[in-house]
């Protein structure tokens, strides 16, 4: 739990520009592209499968930050069901308390997503574990 980087995840501004660098380095765009970048994402059963998908905002919305309405395809029986993105209740949930000096915080999943993506975007660009 030490090596969590909780300024991250209770900061919006933090965490928009750590997913804007993902996505940058994955996309292979400028950062103002990588805001505007959707991609088509397939299910296993067609009628599932959602087009243009805003990457940044699903991802923004995903993981609790409320900062856009993303709509998206009805998908009957999913997240999806109302035909607009959710927070996840399992990257928003608290899985455990940390201590920071003088008060509790609640850790969530999104605090590790968050960490590890941190970790990768500041890898050496020659690092093996960066390849795609």
């Amino acid at each position: 739990l030490r090596t969590i980087n909780y300024g991250i995840s209770n900061n919006v501004p933090k965490a928009s520009k750590l997913l804007l660098d993902v996505i940058t380095y994955v996309y292979e765009c400028s950062e103002q592209e990588a805001s505007r970048i959707s991609v088509r994402v397939v299910a296993d059963n067609p009628d599932e499968t959602q087009p243009e998908v805003p990457v940044f905002n699903t991802l923004m919305v995903l993981l609790g930050f409320d900062c856009i309405l993303v709509r998206c395809k009805p998908v009957q029986g999913t997240d999806v069901s109302t035909g607009v993105v959710r927070a996840s209740p399992f990257y928003t949930r608290i899985i455990s308390q940390v201590s920071t000096g003088d008060k509790e915080i609640g850790l969530r999943y999104r605090d590790m997503l968050l960490s590890i993506l941190e970790w990768f975007i500041r890898l050496d660009h020659e690092n093996q574990s960066k390849s795609l």
